[in-house]
Formats: structure tokens, sequence, C-alpha cells
């Protein structure tokens, strides 16, 4: 299964999220500024589809120093299950979880191991949090994450979509509790997730960042 990535869009979420550092956790109200610069960029496949295994895809993310992509592994997936592959740079995978209730989705992971998995709607929503070792800790059924950030110290920043109020939220995720703080100072509905990419949120030096068709 051959997924390109469209370098230009691919490089910008992926620059927000290497700024998921120090700043403020509030979209507060900021002067509105226009800075235009010219980018020169390079194309390259970074998972060509001869280094991967037939199976659905979840996603593709910094995880340490690395850019990795995470795959269902169809061949070690059996009896309705999941297994999931992380895929390296360099061509090498390994087996990041050998089973998993069937899943469609993005699956993200934290610095420390643990996974945050993004249901489709379609499959229910929710988000649900498991541990290194592949365990429930927690789930969010009563609403459908769509985009992550996480910062240098471990915090976790969603957008998320609340299904029975059809509006987008910003929140913070508290990974001990399962707590959902929700920050003020974003008004989207679901019409406005047209125009935002799949991985759309960032943090800068003025705090959070989010990122749709016309800029940031």
């Amino acid at each position: 299964m051959k997924k390109h990535l469209y370098t230009i869009l691919f490089l910008i979420c992926l620059t927000a999220l290497t700024a998921c550092g120090k700043g403020n956790n509030t979209f507060q109200s900021q002067q509105s500024k226009s800075e235009i610069y010219d980018i020169r960029v390079e194309e390259r496949e970074l998972f060509p589809a001869e280094t991967q295994t037939p199976g659905l895809y979840y996603g593709v993310q910094f995880y340490g120093d690395e850019i990795v992509q995470v795959m269902e592994d169809i061949e070690e997936a059996a009896d309705g299950n999941t297994a999931a592959l992380l895929l390296k740079e360099n061509g090498s995978s390994e087996l990041l979880l050998p089973k998993y209730n069937f899943f469609t989705g993005r699956w993200f992971l934290t610095k420390n191991g643990q996974s945050i998995l993004f249901y489709d709607e379609g499959y229910g929503g929710g988000i649900h949090v498991l541990s290194p070792e592949g365990q429930k800790l927690f789930s969010l059924t009563d609403v459908s994450g769509l985009s992550l950030c996480e910062t240098e110290e471990g915090r976790i920043y969603l957008l998320a979509l609340d299904g029975k109020e059809d509006s987008v939220f910003l929140a913070e995720l508290n990974m001990t509790t399962g707590d959902l703080r929700r920050l003020e100072g974003l008004s989207l509905n679901r019409r406005d997730l047209n125009s935002l990419p799949p991985q759309c949120l960032g943090l800068g030096p003025e705090g959070l960042m989010l990122m749709n068709q016309q800029g940031i």
C-alpha cells in the first residue's frame, strides 16, 4: 500500500510538532500580523511501498529524533484483531503491539511509549489510551480526536470534536487521570474541518498553533 506524503504540508505539520515545547497553554487573542517567505523544498518518499507490509495506515509522526510510521500488520493480525507495526526511516520495523481489537483511525505514540488512539466516527469515535504493553488505561467515548501535540515536558494537547454539540474544541489531556480540560479561545464547528489538514495542531513561542488551508 503506497502512501505519498506531500512534502510542503508534511514539513509544515512536522515543524509545528517539533515546536511543541515551552509556551503558553491557552489560545490567546493576539494582534494580527502577516509574514511572507519563499520556501524551497525537496520532495522525497519517506516510506517507499517496497518497505511496507499490507495493512491499514495509522499515521506518521516524530518519535524521539526519528520520523516513524504506524501501520497495521495484517500478517501478524488474526482472529479479528489488529497488530500495530512501527516503520522507521532506515527501513527497519518492529512490532509495536501484537494484539488489539480491530481498529481504524489515527494512532499516536507518546514519548514514554503510551498509545493514543483516535477512533474513526464510523467505528464509534472516541479516544482510547493504551499502556506500552497494550493495556487500556482509559477511554473518552463522548468525543472524537482530530489532532494531537505533545510538548517536551510530556503535556498532551488535543483538537477534538464534541459529537453532541457538533463543536470543535482544544483541550489538555491528563494522561494520569484521563481528565480532558477544555481551553478557551477557539470557536469552530464540524463544517470547518474541511479546511484542516490531518495533523493541524502545534505549539509555537506564543502558544498553540492551528493550521488550515489559509495558514497558521
